[in-house]
């Protein structure tokens, strides 16, 4: 059986077959991210749509910063310790927490 019977439109030229598949979006060498198109306009794809829940936890979280428990002037002066090697740090404690986060995220995957 020659080619032509398969791909009658080869001409019997291997690599002239084309594809109906579209072309893959070409890829950032570095991020491995698909780059933008070259137009520079917006596509359907750059769409953003946030979700009712995602939403709801933005809420969520913008209203406990204005919480009154949330003390700036004590995240700030744990900053500047932190920054100056004065902070103590608990190994055992941030092992544990450190477990039990793992466990938590252990159910997601």
């Amino acid at each position: 059986m020659s080619i032509d019977k398969i791909f009658p439109h080869s001409n019997g030229a291997a690599g002239t077959q084309r594809s109906a598949r579209p072309a893959a979006p070409a890829t950032d060498q570095k991020t491995g991210l698909a780059k933008a198109p070259a137009s520079g306009l917006p596509s359907a794809a750059d769409a953003v749509r946030i979700s009712s829940t995602a939403k709801e936890m933005l809420q969520a979280v913008q209203g406990s910063a204005d919480d009154e428990t949330f003390d700036r002037a004590k995240v700030e002066s744990i900053r500047c310790e932190i920054a100056e090697g004065r902070f103590p740090i608990d190994e055992d404690r941030l092992a544990q927490k450190f477990r039990e986060l793992e466990e938590q995220l252990g159910d997601l995957g």
